[in-house]
């Protein structure tokens, strides 16, 4: 117990510093029950953002609860405390730029933490309502062996290579929103995603994603896709976002029956008959195309929201005649 007191005192600083501290502690005893938060800091080394932490006890050696705090901007560190000043607050921000740039980098630590990773940290609950994001992390080595890892949020990074993600079969949900990734190959073996999102990167292919048969939301925006045809199995999704693509043809979405919400803004999509099977559609946005025709959106009768500005339509008479719609945006097509 005093060890990881020791670990909890000087904790700031090393995070602040290098981290060798605790890098360079053979003796560190991660099956202390409830460590769970410290665990996160020593796992991630400190040089991440967690958010929304919430307040962990830990059980002495004596029997007595105590509970850590660690305030957001570093001034100060208390042990034990009296409330828990960091709950709903990014208990880090410290935002530190090179993340596992060396290899070697606390190579020990990694050993320590992944022959327990069964009993603490491999349980699946380690970023869901933590929200890990805002910082550019750069390296996924560190989350390679957490297998039953449940949901990774690593938005807003500077992520390219996913390759230590391939064995996180566990995952539900990832997101992986504005990072540099342009090689999905990794996430083919992620089956039991229900949530995937690749959007604002820099993908092209995405025949990877043709076996990921679990998926119900999917986002695609802002890539660089042209051929929807790989993903066409797809048919348990109901949230798809394909905006700002390189898109032409749409057809490979007739059998995705289930989609209630289709985003297909800014691409070069003009012909829209696949539509008329997807009848399940509530919320469909066709913006930004080259479409003249919309007589193919008649039969679906579940639409809250048509959203077809900017496109090169003359006659809205098919579609005036919907009496669900609560939101219709036809701005920018030259009707008289």
């Amino acid at each position: 117990m005093k060890l990881l007191v020791f670990l909890l005192m000087i904790l700031p600083f090393a995070i602040q510093a290098n981290f060798l501290q605790i890098c360079e502690s053979h003796n560190v005893n991660l099956q202390i029950a409830n460590t769970v938060a410290i665990l996160k800091i020593i796992h991630l080394e400190g040089k991440i953002s967690i958010t929304n932490m919430d307040s962990k006890e830990i059980t002495g050696a004596s029997g007595e609860i105590v509970k850590t705090s660690i305030n957001s901007k570093f001034k100060h560190y208390k042990f034990p405390t009296r409330k828990y000043y960091g709950k709903n607050r990014d208990v880090f921000q410290n935002r530190l730029k090179q993340v596992f740039q060396n290899k070697n980098d606390c190579q020990k630590a990694y050993r320590i933490i992944f022959k327990q990773e069964s009993i603490i940290l491999n349980t699946g609950i380690l970023f869901p309502g933590d929200r890990v994001q805002n910082f550019p992390l750069q390296r996924l080595e560190p989350f390679a062996g957490l297998k039953k890892l449940k949901t990774l949020i690593l938005n807003m990074n500077e992520i390219s290579h996913l390759e230590p993600l391939a064995n996180l079969r566990g995952l539900h949900y990832l997101s992986l929103y504005k990072n540099k990734v342009l090689d999905v190959r990794p996430l083919s073996r992620l089956t039991n995603l229900v949530r995937l999102d690749l959007g604002h990167n820099r993908v092209s292919k995405i025949r990877p994603l043709s076996g990921l048969k679990s998926l119900r939301g999917l986002e695609l925006f802002l890539n660089r896709i042209t051929d929807l045809r790989p993903i066409s199995g797809l048919t348990e999704l109901h949230h798809l976002s394909l905006s700002r693509n390189k898109i032409f043809d749409i057809s490979p979405l007739a059998n995705m029956k289930k989609l209630n919400y289709l985003n297909l803004r800014k691409n070069n999509v003009s012909n829209i008959r696949v539509l008329s099977n997807l009848k399940s559609l509530s919320y469909l946005v066709l913006s930004d195309n080259r479409i003249t025709d919309v007589r193919p959106l008649t039969k679906l009768n579940n639409l809250e929201v048509l959203k077809l500005r900017n496109n090169r339509i003359k006659d809205l008479t098919p579609v005036n005649k919907f009496k669900g719609i609560k939101h219709f945006d036809v701005r920018g097509n030259g009707l008289r």
